[in-house]
């Protein structure tokens, strides 16, 4: 029962978590996007789970995988 509820505490937790990464960075980035792109580049306007969703394919291309660390002098 003590596991249960452990699991369940985490994954209220992991979507609180998620709801706050969607609003300060999904909402701001949203709002600068469709304040410059459809004016200077005749772009398409994004609503907030299209912005959301381009974050997150950005953030899986440009992220590194690398977890070199350079040595101590």
């Amino acid at each position: 029962m003590k596991n249960t509820s452990l699991i369940l505490a985490a994954m209220v937790l992991g979507f609180f978590v998620i709801a706050g990464y969607m609003l300060i960075f999904a909402f701001p980035s949203m709002l600068i996007w469709n304040w410059i792109i459809p004016l200077k580049f005749n772009g398409p306007t994004l609503n907030f789970f299209e912005m959301f969703g381009l974050l997150m394919l950005c953030k899986i291309l440009f992220s590194s995988i690398n977890n070199y660390t350079k040595p101590k002098k």
